[in-house]
């Protein structure tokens, strides 16, 4: 095999101007579609934009992302740069040192898709010997090329010490490696250093994310999985069990799971969520957002009240832009949202269930709005022009530990057991369903809790194998002042079938009561006429022509039928798993998650 040194050798190129080893960042986020059905078509047509991509770093320092190994020879030690003062110009805190004679190896890898892909290593030599030579060599299939990237002429003024340097490796070598070679047997003190190493290549934004598997299952991604600057689209369920990273994550008809063991470095995320399920986002792990948190929020109709709540503290400043928050001086008709929220302590005072609903006021400025904890009523004006509002936290809000455990304190005006007494509307504290399991026993609470559905309100068991559907509020019955626990990370989550349905209500404003039974095991029928009898669809839309369309979590069409009179049971002959319903009526779209299973 024949060396070649430097200047003969077109596709190394020598670069000595400033290199920065940081991740290339792609343009301005492309106009994803919100409707995740639309997503495969997007990832995989032309409005998914290119980017750079640092698919492989090593920096010697032991970070989640250096995921570039190699093979580290005995003679060979990770240094601190700071230990060694005549080393000039280096990145970062360590280097790999090196003997002269020594060869080290960093892994080949498959580039895959990646397009235009470069190696770029950031070096130094000292005290080589007037023959010694450092070689690069790269690898291709079939083939090898070395050439010579430093020599003892690169040292002027005959000083024996040089600042690091770059190098670019073109042509899509998918690996590296360097050794030095000199006749001399005076080499003690000549080594060669290296302080970093990166891989670039070109590869589309945006991955889509279908069906239920690990984040890096690649099977499961269009685009390889997603890491470091790259965007997730999330339409199945992907789950998180070591550290990864991401720019941004969209959840549809999905959802996101981060083991005990997992972690997630991410710049913001975004749940699509509605009032019948949706995203969602569960974590017994490390979560590191430096953005934001956008809950996109659709309900199913205008002018009618919806329990709502958000997994986190929301100001004036996180509403939609479109939006305009309405109150009870409110006059006209447009893009307004109302929020109300229940007096409980006016309830006990007064003795009265009627008359206890308060419309929030504008409050003039960018004031706390909405209080993690707290259950609200929502709703949009009849001449609003959508039904989606997007609501987001304050930049670098979200702590760590976000949806693990929590804890809301109850306080009361008196402490008395009366029908009318210990009323509070609590709001779900987690961006996921919120199994009853998952709520502590607690002696000072009536052990129920109670969501408004067909009409009235449903009392349900603490305890039970029911789940509060994300972004949902429900009340409490307090005998004192006390806490109200839960800890999301003690379950597995609920199954499906179980999530109390929640039900809009007009401007008459219910409210609720003491109930002569609890709801335990059994879920009470879907408000929206669509629910799973062991492997039976059952249908009770009467009246209208029901489409009925069922999809696997890859978005595959896997059952279609029509109803023409909205009443009917369709037989589920599918594999077990978990699918996604959506029923069409000429007024109306309905969204269902389903599990069949035997």
């Amino acid at each position: 095999m024949e060396r070649k040194y430097l200047p003969s050798l077109s596709c190394l190129a020598f670069a000595v101007g400033l290199f920065l080893p940081v991740f290339i960042h792609a343009q301005d986020p492309a106009d994803v579609p919100r409707d995740p059905s639309d997503w495969s078509a997007f990832v995989n047509g032309g409005d998914n934009p290119v980017m750079r991509d640092t698919f492989r770093m090593q920096t010697f320092r032991q970070l989640p992302e250096d995921n570039w190994p190699y093979e580290l020879p005995d003679e060979a030690t990770i240094i601190v740069n700071s230990d060694e003062p005549k080393l000039k110009g280096h990145y970062g805190s360590h280097s790999l040192k090196i003997p002269i004679k020594t060869r080290v190896d960093f892994a080949h890898f498959d580039l895959g898709i990646y397009q235009n892909a470069i190696i770029i290593p950031h070096f130094t030599c000292m005290y080589f010997p007037d023959d010694g030579i450092l070689w690069a060599k790269t690898f291709r299939t079939n083939k090898a090329d070395e050439a010579a990237i430093f020599t003892q002429s690169d040292v002027k003024d005959n000083l024996k010490e040089l600042s690091f340097r770059s190098l670019t490796v073109s042509e899509m070598y998918p690996g590296i490696s360097f050794f030095g070679t000199t006749e001399s047997m005076q080499t003690s003190q000549s080594y060669y250093y290296i302080d970093s190493l990166y891989a670039y290549g070109d590869i589309p934004r945006y991955s889509l994310f279908t069906g239920q598997g690990g984040w890096n299952d690649t099977i499961r991604w269009s685009h390889l999985p997603t890491a470091r600057r790259r965007s997730a689209l999330i339409q199945g369920e992907a789950t998180i069990d070591r550290p990864e990273s991401a720019d941004r994550i969209l959840i549809g008809d999905g959802g996101l799971n981060l083991t005990a063991r997992g972690s997630l470095k991410a710049n913001n995320i975004t749940l699509l969520s509605r009032t019948d399920g949706g995203a969602y986002l569960r974590s017994a792990g490390e979560l590191d957002l430096g953005g934001q948190l956008t809950i996109e929020h659709t309900l199913p109709e205008k002018g009618k009240w919806y329990f709502f709540s958000l997994p986190f503290d929301l100001y004036l400043s996180g509403i939609d832009s479109d939006w305009t928050l309405g109150d009870s001086e409110t006059t006209g008709t447009g893009d307004y949202l109302y929020l109300a929220e229940y007096d409980g302590d006016n309830r006990s005072l007064t003795q009265s269930a009627t008359g206890n609903w308060r419309i929030l006021d504008h409050p003039g400025s960018d004031a706390l709005l909405i209080e993690k904890h707290k259950g609200y009523l929502i709703a949009i004006d009849e001449g609003a022009t959508a039904l989606t509002i997007r609501f987001s936290s304050k930049a670098n809000g979200i702590p760590a530990d976000f949806a693990q455990s929590e804890r809301l304190t109850i306080s009361l005006p008196v402490s008395n057991d009366g029908e009318n007494d210990g009323w509070l509307l609590c709001g779900n504290p987690y961006p996921a369903p919120l199994p009853l399991k998952a709520i502590a026993d607690n002696p000072d609470i009536d052990n129920r809790v109670y969501l408004y559905n067909n009409g009235n309100y449903q009392a349900y068991q603490i305890g039970s194998d029911q789940a509060i559907p994300a972004m949902s509020a429900f009340f409490v019955k307090a005998k004192q002042a006390t806490t109200l626990e839960s800890d999301l990370t003690a379950t597995n989550g609920a199954d499906l079938r179980s999530l109390i349905p929640v039900e809009g209500m007009t401007k008459a404003l219910a409210e609720p009561q003491v109930p002569n039974s609890t709801t335990g095991l059994d879920a009470p029928a879907l408000q929206t006429g669509i629910q799973v009898n062991g492997r039976q669809l059952a249908i009770h839309i009467p009246g209208q022509k029901v489409e009925i369309q069922l999809f696997n979590l890859s978005g595959q069409l896997r059952l279609q039928r029509s109803l023409s009179d909205g009443i009917g049971s369709i037989p589920l002959t599918l594999p077990e798993g978990i699918y996604l319903v959506k029923a069409y009526t000429d007024h109306k779209t309905y969204h269902l998650k389903i599990r069949i299973q035997d």
